[in-house]
């Protein structure tokens, strides 16, 4: 009677079996994120119905790439052996445990910066981070994910309003329970902020369309970072082409404010570009912005004038305002009657315009600039700036020389104007004067397409000659552009070994290891009005620095005596 009980349940558990729909086993390429799916899967629907010869032939079909190179190998031996072989090898070469727990890490650290309001981003984030969370934690190597620097990462992928409220989260964690927060809990608020943005009433709050006039700024607005770096003119930051957090955040809004209404007609365009706007008198002007609420730097809404960090650049006379607020500047007489050469001249420029001959010349010598991989030496001329803590040089030298560098971005800002521009970072390139074959190395170059100046801000022989002081000053001439620009970060090139002081309000003269150079004004009077001038202030600061300043602003950790795992 048991007997036959048993064959009934057998009889009937093969029926159910029968009805289930088949087994699809995956086709095993040798990603060690899916081997332990793929092997549960082939020991569930092969390994247990067949023997060990017919599992070694579907072990091979089910298999491709170089995992299929190694089940293949084994083919030769007896069927039972060859399959736990094969079986063996791929366990070692992509089911070693280590290595599935680096592979999720890699991801996870690698995943790209999830963007303001993408719900779908986030969750698939949230989604993985938990599977990873399950599979490191089977593993016993939760712990690698766990680390501060690890988990100082995934944040960094989240977006900013987000990372403010981990801070906050994690220090109430500190709080209650005199421990630093966990990948865990890390985990465990992002998909408590997904829950919430995913709330089908309440979940999306942006603004219709309607109400977009109201609530967005103008297209014109500027990203603002939030590392700030000392500079009076111009200051550059070095960021990774995985542009930082902050500007992609900025990034995002300003194509969302390109579908903004015009403030003052309501029509799809931003006020600055309103030509309703534009025919008002400047009064008017101000009566509106004044009334909207509006800064007057970037014609933003949200701050005032001396708050503002974005001020926009006007695009006729360089100054920092809105052009859409520019005045006209009121002509006297004498300049009315002047020529138009005269008149253009009158005025006042400020940015990398150049002093030329107008008034002052610059520390520009000719050179030789060679990279210490190549034979190729190109003759160019540089200009010595201490007013850069960084070394530069134009596109066209990197092209001349025949080399390439490792591509990265600047956040340069300039008299209140900032933007992100590509760059190349070039090392190994070495100077020296027209003379002689001494080599000096040069510090990491950073490409740009154009120099801050040109040949015509440096002296020439004719100029020279006007002053008796500097008969023993010679300047070769050669038939180049300024294609280098090197900085206090070369000390070596800048440092001045003799100095002919000025006379009579002229200009003074400097011998460093590359030459001459002669700086200061040409016409002996330095109270004359300046047709144009050159500003150029440039510091450098990396991205890693920012990064590490920022962490230790935003997350900080009391010293431990604990060691933590390499």
């Amino acid at each position: 009677m048991h007997r036959q009980n048993d064959i009934t349940a057998a009889m009937v558990q093969q029926q159910h079996t029968s009805a289930l729909p088949p087994r699809e086993i995956p086709v095993f390429d040798g990603d060690p994120l899916q081997f332990r799916p793929f092997i549960k899967a082939f020991e569930q629907g092969v390994e247990g119905k067949a023997g060990s010869e017919d599992c070694l032939y579907y072990l091979e079909q089910f298999t491709k790439g170089q995992p299929q190179e190694l089940v293949r190998s084994c083919q030769h031996m007896m069927p039972g052996r060859g399959y736990t072989v094969a079986k063996g090898l791929l366990q070692e070469h992509f089911g070693n445990p280590y290595k599935i727990a680096t592979a999720y890490m890699k991801k996870a650290l690698a995943w790209q910066a999830v963007k303001p309001e993408d719900v779908r981003a986030l969750q698939a984030y949230s989604l993985f981070l938990r599977g990873c969370c399950n599979v490191m934690g089977d593993l016993q190597y939760l712990q690698e994910l766990d680390m501060p620097v690890n988990m100082r990462t995934i944040i960094s992928k989240l977006p900013y309003k987000m990372r403010e409220q981990w801070r906050t989260t994690a220090h109430d964690i500190m709080e209650r329970t005199h421990d630093r927060a966990h990948i865990t809990n890390l985990v465990q608020f992002i998909e408590r902020h997904v829950s919430i943005l995913s709330e089908p009433l309440f979940g999306d709050i942006q603004d219709s369309p309607a109400g977009a006039s109201a609530s967005k700024p103008p297209s014109n607005f500027r990203s603002q970072p939030r590392s700030h770096v000392n500079s009076n003119v111009v200051d550059t930051a070095v960021i990774s082409n995985d542009v930082t957090e902050d500007v992609r955040d900025h990034a995002l809004d300003t194509e969302c404010i390109e579908e903004a209404r015009c403030l003052y007609c309501d029509r799809r365009h931003p006020v600055e570009e309103c030509k309703q706007f534009n025919s008002k008198k400047h009064k008017e002007k101000i009566l509106f912005l004044r009334q909207k609420g509006v800064c007057f730097a970037c014609l933003c809404v949200g701050h005032i004038t001396r708050d503002c960090k974005g001020r926009s650049v006007c695009k006729v006379c360089g100054q920092a305002h809105p052009t859409v607020l520019h005045i006209e500047r009121q002509l006297t007489q004498e300049q009315l009657r002047a020529s138009p050469e005269q008149l253009q001249s009158s005025f006042q420029t400020c940015g990398h315009t150049g002093a030329g001959k107008d008034q002052c010349v610059l520390s520009i010598l000719p050179v030789k600039v060679k990279s210490a991989k190549g034979s190729r030496v190109i003759t160019t001329y540089a200009f010595l700036d201490p007013g850069s803590s960084a070394t530069f040089c134009s596109e066209h030298l990197m092209r001349k020389l025949n080399i390439t560098g490792k591509g990265t971005s600047f956040l340069l800002r300039t008299m209140g104007q900032e933007r992100v521009v590509p760059a190349y970072s070039l090392s190994g390139l070495e100077v020296s004067d027209l003379d002689s074959n001494n080599l000096y190395a040069l510090p990491e170059v950073y490409t740009q397409k154009e120099m801050p100046v040109t040949v015509t801000n440096m002296i020439t022989s004719e100029d020279l000659a006007k002053w008796p002081y500097l008969s023993k000053v010679r300047i070769p001439s050669v038939k180049a552009n300024v294609d280098l620009l090197i900085g206090t970060n070369a000390p070596k090139v800048l440092e001045p070994w003799e100095v002919i002081n000025s006379c009579q309000n002229g200009p003074y003269a400097i011998r460093t290891v590359l030459g001459w150079v002669v700086n200061g004004p040409l016409s002996g009077n330095s109270d004359a009005p300046l047709s144009s001038a050159t500003v150029n202030r440039i510091s450098l600061q990396r991205l890693e620095e920012m990064l590490v300043s920022q962490y230790n602003h935003d997350f900080i950790e009391k010293p431990t005596e604990e060691r933590e795992m390499s």
